[in-house]
């Protein structure tokens, strides 16, 4: 196991939150027969690795987009491990235009995608755990298909002062979800109306008492 050494260092993610590394070490990372040495900065994340800008940049590799791969020295290899790689993932979602939420308001607003996306693909929009921390507003999730290019997000001001959310701020991110896993809603309820008869309503006793005090001047509209 070879020895970490700490550094005051932090790694910014994503959805533009920090997180600090944990140290660094020297190690050998194998492109095909070639072995290269470099430093490796160590991070609690989910991905396995991530070839940083100075690796690709000192050692003079290329990556191509459009293969999916990257060469060195002549050879290439897949960008990819994994069966779906080359697929879209979650991507980051930022607001389009400057927005001014009213107080107590719910507001839908368009989203543009950062990272690359396949239009018509369904998603589920979920909130950015810093972006709610900083405004204090809620984001609520739902399932899209961003087919036009614009994402909406529904934003909910519950407090009692406006907030101004500038353009391009990154708020919400979209993940793909495979449309035959969302489960129709089974329970609906039937919204409604009936006419009551006022008169058959019964009234509170302090109601009562200024109602039969003034009832004579009432005309018949206002007694109902």
């Amino acid at each position: 196991m070879p020895e970490i050494t700490p550094v005051k260092m932090n790694m910014m993610t994503a959805t533009g939150e920090i997180s600090p590394f944990i140290g660094e070490f020297e190690a050998y990372l194998r492109l095909g027969k070639n072995l290269i040495k470099h430093k490796v900065l160590v991070a609690d994340m989910p991905t396995e690795g991530i070839l940083g800008m100075d690796f690709l940049t000192n050692n003079e590799c290329d990556v191509l987009l459009s293969k999916s791969c990257i060469r060195y020295r002549g050879q290439e290899w897949p960008c990819f491990k994994y069966k779906n790689a080359g697929q879209v993932s979650c991507c980051r979602i930022s607001i389009y235009e400057k927005i001014v939420l009213p107080p107590s308001s719910e507001t839908i607003v368009s989203g543009i995608a950062v990272d690359p996306i396949v239009r018509g693909k369904t998603g589920l929009v979920e909130p950015v755990k810093n972006f709610v921390e900083k405004h204090g507003l809620l984001i609520a999730k739902a399932v899209v298909q961003p087919n036009s290019g614009f994402i909406p997000i529904k934003i909910l001001n519950l407090s009692n002062v406006e907030h101004v959310i500038q353009k391009n701020t990154v708020a919400a991110m979209l993940e793909p979800v495979e449309a035959d896993m969302i489960e129709p809603c089974q329970n609906i309820n039937a919204v409604g109306s009936t006419e009551t008869n006022a008169e058959n309503i019964p009234k509170p006793d302090h109601i009562q008492t200024v109602y039969g005090s003034n009832i004579n001047e009432l005309s018949e509209n206002q007694k109902v």
